[in-house]
């Protein structure tokens, strides 16, 4: 699983946590430790996004998980 994760944040080089639980059918809470994983072998880093500005509260703001590494 750790492999594949790696291999398709590589490919898109920069992803939602949304694509990753929807690519691999997974919670994010599943895929919370592998991408931890990820960021401690400083492989991707983690970028939180700005909410749309509206202060409706009804959205959340987007989490990225970009490629660092260098093939």
């Amino acid at each position: 699983m750790l492999s594949n994760i790696r291999e398709f944040i590589q490919q898109n080089q920069m992803v939602t946590q949304e694509q990753l639980a929807r690519e691999f059918q997974m919670s994010y809470s599943a895929l919370e430790p592998i991408l931890d994983l990820l960021i401690v072998r400083q492989e991707i880093r983690k970028i939180e996004g700005e909410l749309c500005g509206k202060r409706c509260g009804d959205c959340e703001a987007p989490i990225y998980y970009e490629w660092l590494k260098k093939s």
